[in-house]
């Protein structure tokens, strides 16, 4: 059973010695910050990206460091944090786009005068990326980035990345592309392909699997593609018999 981010939260801020100071560090999925601040999200996405280039991981707020203990949110800035802004904040430090989610869970934890009670922690997770490696988009100078950084988690801190990792994301991003070409393959070979062919719309040329290659005229295409029914790009349709369009390029079916 997959855990919430709520679960995985309190599971982090859940063991503290006798005086409440936490057993858990930060380390290549999790980072702690005493408050949010919104002037910081720079160094918030700097953090992220390192995380998504790496295998994702949390920022939480609300955990005071050296020692690090739960000290809960002081204010509002958290629970006002603006989703639209602080992405678009992200899009413009870093791209491909970094997927994230935030969320403010309840906790108890020990306080100075060794009582129980309890309050809230924010917190930011920043997903593994699918595509990577996440680049900088821009210098950062208040964060030593430069246009083309990627940035990556090694042992609780966040550093540009080494040639070993890079060279792993690149194999990984290969071997990923070769799976889904095998399986586009493997769709096809299952498919019934006799009235099956391909339309780029972008150099004027249809083409089949039996060595038909012709230009074509782009208007009388785009009459019938817009009439046909389409389907995913790289799924075809099991049912046998069933003609299917795989279209590549951008049609303007505006086109008399």
């Amino acid at each position: 059973m997959i855990s919430s981010h709520e679960e995985i939260v309190k599971g982090i801020l859940s063991k503290t010695d006798s005086k409440g100071i936490l057993k858990s560090r930060e380390s290549n999925t999790v980072e702690f910050k005493e408050n949010y601040n919104k002037a910081n999200i720079s160094a918030y996405a700097k953090t992220m990206a390192s995380f998504a280039n790496h295998q994702g991981g949390y920022i939480i707020f609300g955990v005071k460091d050296k020692p690090n203990k739960v000290v809960g949110l002081k204010n509002d800035n958290f629970e006002n944090l603006n989703q639209e802004q602080f992405t678009d904040a992200l899009n413009n430090y870093f791209s491909p786009a970094i997927e994230w989610e935030s969320g403010i869970t309840s906790i108890e934890f020990l306080d100075t005068d060794i009582q129980v009670k309890q309050k809230n922690i924010g917190w930011i997770y920043a997903y593994e990326a699918e595509n990577k490696p996440i680049i900088a988009q821009k210098n950062i100078d208040s964060e030593k980035v430069s246009n083309g950084d990627v940035l990556y988690r090694y042992r609780a801190r966040t550093q540009k990345i080494k040639s070993a990792e890079m060279q792993k994301i690149i194999s990984d991003g290969i071997k990923r592309e070769r799976e889904r070409v095998y399986e586009l393959i493997e769709k096809i070979k299952n498919a019934d392909t006799t009235h099956l062919g391909i339309v780029n719309y972008t150099n004027g040329r249809f083409s089949t699997p039996y060595g038909v290659d012709a230009e074509f005229d782009r208007k009388l295409v785009a009459e019938v593609l817009k009439k046909a029914k389409f389907i995913k790009e790289g799924s075809f349709s099991e049912k046998k018999g069933t003609p299917v369009i795989k279209v590549i390029g951008n049609i303007d079916l505006t086109e008399p």
